[in-house]
């Protein structure tokens, strides 16, 4: 399941979950449009793994489009 939702012209927040049986997924964030073609987004993502690799974190992305 996954959601954005626009504040302005430039910026955005949104949103994703997924069941996937036997663990869950989820991340929040927002992104920054710079230019028409390229944005940033700053993302916050876990899971209910319960496993060093699986932690959660947050991402700082570059985002172009081509």
């Amino acid at each position: 399941m996954n959601g954005a939702y626009p504040l302005t012209d430039k910026i955005s927040v949104s949103g994703a979950y997924g069941d996937y049986g036997n663990y869950n997924t989820w991340n929040l964030g927002g992104s920054y449009a710079l230019t028409g073609a390229v944005a940033l987004d700053l993302r916050y993502h876990d899971t209910d793994v319960e496993t060093p690799i699986s932690d959660e974190r947050v991402a700082l992305t570059l985002k172009l489009a081509f």
